[in-house]
């Protein structure tokens, strides 16, 4: 437990030797004599007890706070006279009254701490009633008024002594500084000098000696001292000089010189005139610095921040900075700009097959390649990952650009050997040839538009940035626009279409496809915004969309259709692959009410047609745990079915639509559908044809065994609403109808 401020008070009147613990025993002495009081005391209460600082007629160091008569002077705040304690309800039953002193008579006066708050009493105390008298207080209160003095002086000596140890304490700390600072100037290769300017005489150090690499017995001159530094600098360090004397002001540079043993130095010069005074002569006084090693570690830090570590060149950060630059002498000279972005094809399989050590050796052998083919004054950047960038020399025209362009890319395709594994990768690169009035984003949009399209429709050539080119991507962006659009304002929507039961043509699931109102009132498909879906990003809002409508709409699909059985979704690369995928799809279809068991997770073949499948395996075998049943869409349309069924868990198939449309009239058409539905069969994985139009095509299925299906045959993609509606039109929610025609002249079967 902490003392108290009263029982550290008493502490420190014993410990200190200010002469105050014993002024106030004279006093208590002298108080006793002038009032005939048996017991005089100088108090000091804190919460539980009171502390005696002076005493004279008892033997105890203080008493507990609840029997103090002092505690009750405290209260009051002013002089507290008992004249009789047997005669006071407060005090009759004290133990000091009934008990030894026996306490007949009190006076006391509260003091104050040197704060100014209460701290205790002098108080007289008597055995004898009427012992004291009001005439007795004003006297007393002249012997607070001293207690109080003297606390006070004590105070000071206390905070005296302290400042004293704290002077003695930074004195220690500024000595020890003062003797790390000698040092450490020692070490830094510091040094002063001093130049007379009315005798012209310049005095050095021992420091700006060892700088210079000569010895200290030297005398050097102005002339001489300028002379070590190189021809460029000598002009700059005689001008600051001038200049410093004639402004009477100072200078600091940066400069190289070379010592006598031949080092050449980087040093750090200041200099400042200082008037004529009575004692000395104007002159100039400055300090010398050896920063060679910060200067080289400046350089490298330099290089450090502008260069790709891997491949030495420079990075995306550096790369903006010299286009800017680029740019604006472009603009000054009337010239055009030339920007050439290149991808490098393939590279992706070097990682995954051969990994990352290897693709390193890759990049770091591109780009030397690259900086080898571009020519003279070309500027070459790694983009970012395995992408580089370069700006070709100004005063290149468009078809100069081109062929330099090509030149580059056959550099890179040339065939390798690393490890012992031979690596063939391609590169395709994306060429704008702007004018001087175009930004540097601009110029970078439209280099990259070009790359993008030319990655699509022909790997490994140089793509010129072209009005057509631009158009394409035009229509991406604007099928993005459309579906962000859509989505912000709650236009995009699953519309839903019936699965049945071919033999008794009752609605066992639905397959939420995404559709969306433009704001002129216009339905889109899921075709119709394709490009927007090719998009990663984009392609992932969509699915989170559709998957929170699908989930809070699930209850009223299953209210229309009693036999429902499944709702399904469909899921990209970019959807499955996405980070917390698994536990956004258990998050949603929770919150609904809707059962993991209750969906399915719809993939294309050439979804299962990456790269490296072992992500996507993973993703889909831990959907499946979870109770997610996943189908195999435009099955048969791929290059490795079989290995599908195999390799993921795959529990329906969906035959392609293309297959059944020439189902009755093509018997190479019959043998593909009759095959795929009896491997399927065998491998207990149902069977759901897609775009069945006819009753042929839904008879001939039956007779091959397949179970479901759905196409327009059943019905269109219908929005929620629109499905309740038909299910009132067909009849009551909850009883199953005969299909009939919808409003559209399809067939809603609900």
């Amino acid at each position: 437990m902490e003392d108290s401020d009263a029982s550290r008070l008493v502490k420190s009147l014993e410990a200190s030797e200010d002469g105050v613990a014993k002024s106030l025993d004279r006093m208590v002495r002298h108080c006793a004599n002038e009032f005939s009081s048996k017991v005089v005391l100088v108090t000091a209460l804190d919460d539980n007890a009171q502390h005696f600082l002076a005493r004279v007629g008892v033997d105890e160091r203080g008493s507990p706070r609840e029997v103090s008569f002092c505690h009750h002077a405290l209260l009051e705040e002013g002089p507290l006279l008992i004249r009789d304690t047997l005669k006071d309800g407060r005090f009759r039953a004290n133990p000091l009254v009934m008990y030894p002193p026996y306490v007949r008579s009190y006076l006391g006066i509260p003091i104050r701490a040197p704060e100014g708050r209460f701290l205790g009493t002098i108080c007289l105390l008597d055995d004898k009633p009427e012992q004291f008298t009001a005439e007795n207080v004003e006297t007393l209160r002249r012997y607070a008024s001293g207690v109080e003095d003297m606390l006070r002086l004590h105070e000071l000596n206390i905070k005296s002594q302290q400042l004293s140890r704290e002077i003695e304490k930074q004195n220690r700390l500024l000595e020890e500084k003062n003797r790390i600072f000698r040092q450490a100037e020692k070490a830094a290769h510091v040094g002063s000098w001093e130049l007379d300017l009315e005798t012209g005489k310049l005095s050095w150090t021992d420091g700006v000696y060892a700088i210079h690499g000569l010895d200290n017995t030297e005398e050097v001159s102005v002339e001489e001292a300028i002379s070590f530094y190189d021809e460029e600098d000598q002009v700059r360090v005689k001008e600051c000089i001038e200049r410093a004397i004639s402004h009477q002001d100072g200078y600091a540079l940066d400069a190289t010189l070379t010592a006598r043993d031949g080092a050449v130095k980087r040093v750090h010069s200041k200099g400042e005139f200082l008037p004529r005074s009575e004692d000395f002569p104007a002159r100039l006084v400055g300090v010398i610095k050896d920063v060679s090693d910060s200067y080289q570690a400046e350089i490298a830090l330099r290089h450090a921040a502008e260069h790709d570590s891997l491949t030495e060149l420079y990075n995306r950060y550096a790369f903006d900075r010299l286009l800017r630059t680029s740019l604006t002498r472009a603009k000054a000279q009337g010239q055009d700009i030339c920007l050439l972005l290149i991808d490098l094809d393939g590279f992706k399989d070097v990682n995954d097959t051969l990994g990352h050590m290897v693709g390193d050796i890759v990049l770091e052998d591109t780009a030397l390649r690259i900086a080898k083919a571009a020519p003279k004054g070309s500027i070459a950047s790694r983009w970012g990952g395995d992408e580089f960038a370069v700006i070709l020399p100004l005063g290149v025209d468009a078809s100069e650009a081109q062929a330099l362009g090509n030149l580059i890319l056959q550099s890179i395709c040339q065939r390798s050997e690393v490890s012992g594994h031979v690596i063939d990768v391609g590169a395709t690169a994306g060429l704008v040839c702007g004018a001087a009035e175009l930004n540097c984003k601009e110029l970078i949009r439209r280099a990259d538009t070009a790359l993008f399209y030319g990655k699509k429709h022909e790997p490994g050539k140089v793509h010129v940035y072209s009005a057509s080119v631009e158009q394409e991507n035009l229509v991406r962006r604007k099928a993005i626009g459309e579906v962000k659009s859509a989505i912000r304002e709650q236009r995009l929507y699953p519309g839903y279409q019936p699965i049945v039961e071919l033999s008794s043509r009752q609605v066992v699931g639905y397959e939420a496809l995404m559709r969306l109102n433009t704001r002129e009132g216009k339905r889109l498909t899921a075709t119709e915004v394709y490009p927007a879906l090719l998009d990663c990003t984009m392609s992932r809002e969509i699915s989170n969309c559709m998957l929170d409508r699908v989930s809070s709409e699930a209850t009223r699909l299953k209210q229309v259709s009693p036999n429902f059985g499944f709702v399904s979704i469909n899921a990209s690369e970019a959807d499955l692959l996405s980070e917390g995928f698994a536990d956004r799809l258990t998050d949603a279809t929770s919150r609904a009410g809707l059962g993991l068991s209750d969906l399915i997770l719809e993939v294309t073949e050439t979804v299962l047609l990456v790269e490296n499948s072992g992500p996507l395996s993973r993703v889909l075998w831990n959907l499946r745990e979870r109770g997610v049943k996943i189908a195999l869409d435009d099955f048969g349309t791929g290059y490795s079915s079989l290995s599908h069924l195999r390799d993921f868990p795959i529990d329906k198939v969906k035959i392609d639509g293309s297959f059944v449309r020439t189902l009755v009239d093509d018997h190479q058409s019959r043998a593909i559908v009759q095959a795929l539905i009896g491997m399927a069969t065998t491998m207990n994985i149902d069977v759901v044809a897609e775009g069945i139009e006819t009753e042929a095509q839904r008879n001939l299925l039956g007779q091959m065994g397949c179970r479901f299906g759905q196409g327009y045959l059943f019905g269109a993609a219908q929005d929620i609403g629109r499905v309740e509606l038909m299910s009132l039109e067909n009849g009551h929610a909850g009883k199953e109808k005969p299909l009939q025609p919808n409003a559209d002249g399809l067939r809603l079967a609900v």
